[in-house]
């Protein structure tokens, strides 16, 4: 069965929210992975070290022991079209500008309350994302174990934007602006939220899960918070297979005092599939 963000759409206009909760949530697998790179801190020509580098490693390693995961604006995401994934159907022949503009604020205002963290659900066959997302294996990825679904989304690949008509526009505006209309507010904001997790169709080998959590900090443009916040409990940490001895040692270091199993990944050459293999470096005493 396939996660269809058609019926999950229905489900919400019909204000069946309790329903299209429970189906987005059966689409949310108990095991997720998320890959984090770690950078080079010395240059290789002039061997002087790279400040930005270390920090941005010493900020990972610090969240990874103190078990909180980094959650961003969407701002800061790096494809072009993320969060802008609708579209304003005729809006010079149906839709007063007045309105249009008045939405758009609203979105806007939306989109700035949510604070995203991006995982997937596979680790063995996902090359790309070992290329991509942890800077060609040098990083690492965690396995987390998912106790509470009502948080993540299953993105959704898509060749065309979806249509916002007048008669959403004005759900979206009413909802917003009389605080009695709590059914209209959390139906728009769970309408954003579908928009927080639709990409065009290229994208779709990342196989993307997301974490969205309203978070009042505005100004923001990032956070790390607990795992346990979110229902997430830290299992494994897998390391890329050109992770640098003293990262790898790191890791270690932070998987046995987290007593989560420690894994150092390679490619198999010798087997027919494209995948990573993992070998045990260090087993959990639970």
């Amino acid at each position: 069965m396939v996660f269809e963000s058609e019926l999950f759409v229905q489900y919400i206009r019909m204000h069946q929210l309790d329903k299209a909760l429970a189906y987005k949530n059966q689409f949310i697998p108990g095991t997720l992975f998320k890959f984090f790179p770690l950078f080079e801190e010395y240059d290789n020509d002039t061997k002087a070290e790279i400040p930005d580098h270390i920090f941005k490693n010493s900020k990972r390693f610090t969240n990874l022991l103190d078990e909180k995961i980094w959650l961003s604006k969407y701002k800061t995401f790096n494809d072009p079209y993320e969060f802008k994934s609708t579209y304003y159907d005729n809006p010079s022949l149906l839709i007063p500008k007045a309105k249009i503009e008045r939405a758009e604020e609203i979105i806007e205002n939306t989109r700035n309350k949510y604070f995203i963290s991006c995982f997937s659900d596979y680790v063995y066959e996902n090359i790309p994302m070992w290329a991509y997302y942890s800077y060609n294996h040098q990083g690492y990825c965690l396995r987390f174990k998912v106790k509470n679904r009502d948080d993540f989304y299953r993105v959704s690949y898509v060749n065309q934007k979806a249509a916002l008509t007048e008669k959403m526009l004005d759900e979206l505006i009413y909802g917003y602006i009389d605080p009695n209309l709590k059914t209209a507010y959390k139906l728009n904001n769970t309408l954003i939220h579908l928009s927080f997790c639709t990409k065009f169709i290229r994208w779709q080998s990342e196989k993307e899960i997301r974490l969205i959590f309203e978070i009042n900090a505005e100004e923001s443009l990032g956070m790390p918070v607990h795992y346990s916040v979110f229902g997430l409990q830290i299992q494994d940490i897998f390391i890329g297979y050109k992770c640098s001895y003293e990262h790898f040692n790191r890791l270690l270091e932070i998987g046995k005092i987290l007593n989560c199993n420690v894994y150092r990944m390679s490619p198999n050459e010798k087997s027919k599939y494209f995948r990573m293999e993992k070998d045990i470096v260090y087993k959990s005493k639970i």
